[in-house]
């Protein structure tokens, strides 16, 4: 039975090695340190445990390109030079930016997979007024 808890996603209150599985969705863009909660959550898991999270790439042609969005000029005008200079992976231009961050941490058999499916939904529903249809990815990687 799964179990939810409240707490800082980066240096989660648990004991090493409790869990079999740490999932997360569109969180790694709005980390200060990456890298540092990617280590935590290893320690976290048991040998052999599961990392799978999901996300994009937002702006994978720079904020710069992207600014003629509703999205993007929210994020311009929300988040100052300063707060965009301490989000590492908010402008990251490819999901390799990710990946190599979960390698670097210690994870091994990291893969990297396109969700065509949600794609194609996306492209035949739409996405949320003033964002975009992109493709979102899932990086799966084990501890060893």
């Amino acid at each position: 039975m799964p179990e939810f808890r409240h707490g800082d996603a980066v240096a989660p209150e648990l004991p090493a090695e409790s869990l079999d599985a740490l999932t997360n969705r569109y969180l790694m863009w709005t980390l200060r340190d990456p890298g540092a909660a990617l280590e935590n959550w290893r320690r976290l898991l048991r040998p052999g445990g599961v990392l799978a999270l999901v996300d994009s790439t937002w702006f994978p042609d720079g904020l710069e390109a992207a600014s003629a969005t509703d999205v993007a000029d929210d994020f311009l005008r929300l988040y100052d030079d300063e707060v965009r200079e301490a989000l590492p992976l908010a402008a990251a231009r490819t999901i390799e930016d990710t990946r190599v961050l979960v390698e670097r941490a210690g994870f091994v058999d990291v893969e990297v997979r396109p969700l065509t499916t949600i794609l194609d939904l996306d492209r035949r529903y739409g996405v949320a007024p003033g964002h975009h249809v992109q493709t979102k990815y899932l990086v799966r990687a084990r501890r060893g």
